[in-house]
């Protein structure tokens, strides 16, 4: 009973239009990053942490939005 319940409850949400789970990945990122790397200052990568994945594209998302580093 509890699994109809949950089952019409998510087609409920599907219907009106909820994306259900997680974030989509940005499937371009690691091309950009690799562009960022080769423009983007090695002090700038290493305030961000240290050219880690993510921080290099918090940096990119910067510098694509016109924020300087």
């Amino acid at each position: 009973m509890a699994v109809e319940r949950v089952q019409a409850v998510l087609d409920n949400s599907r219907a009106k239009g909820n994306v259900l789970g997680g974030p989509l990945k940005d499937r371009t990122a690691r091309e950009r990053m690799a562009v960022l790397r080769a423009e983007v200052s090695a002090s700038a990568r290493s305030r961000a942490g240290k050219g880690a994945a993510s921080g290099v594209l918090q940096i990119l998302r910067r510098v694509e939005s016109g924020v300087k580093t």
